[in-house]
């Protein structure tokens, strides 16, 4: 995040930025080169969402767990990746809940905990075909 020096033009933005709502704000920061740390937080967050599903294997286990309960195991074998590498998958989208793990016995199945990530799985779709 690039932050400019304070100037006499900065110093006015932030006292017409005090009268002014939070949309108006939010452009009159970004402008100057200054984000407010609460959109700037609001947005991190949301770009860690963005940054859990920015890998093929994790988008391919938010559907495979859609509508049925998998283990590592069957997911594994269905990827074919060895288990570590699919549990450092699992542990991003559990970190961000965006699945949740179920034990019984000795296996843990997961499922997806947020089904509207697949809402924007659509929309990237629409995306793409759009490119084309």
């Amino acid at each position: 995040m690039k932050h400019l020096p304070f100037n006499a033009a900065t110093l006015f933005i932030f006292d017409r930025i005090n009268e002014k709502n939070d949309t108006e704000k939010s452009n009159q920061y970004l402008k100057a080169g200054i984000m407010n740390k609460a959109i700037e937080k609001e947005y991190l967050e949301k770009a860690e969402i963005f940054k859990a599903l920015a890998h093929p294997t994790r988008l391919y286990i938010i559907h495979a767990v859609n509508d049925k309960k998998l283990s590592v195991k069957e997911l594994t074998e269905t990827v074919g990746i060895d288990i570590s590498t699919m549990s450092k998958h699992l542990d991003i989208l559990k970190k961000h809940k965006i699945i949740e793990g179920e034990k019984d016995k000795n296996f843990i199945y997961y499922r997806l905990a947020i089904p509207c990530v697949l809402d924007f799985m659509s929309c990237a779709t629409r995306v793409i075909n759009k490119k084309l």
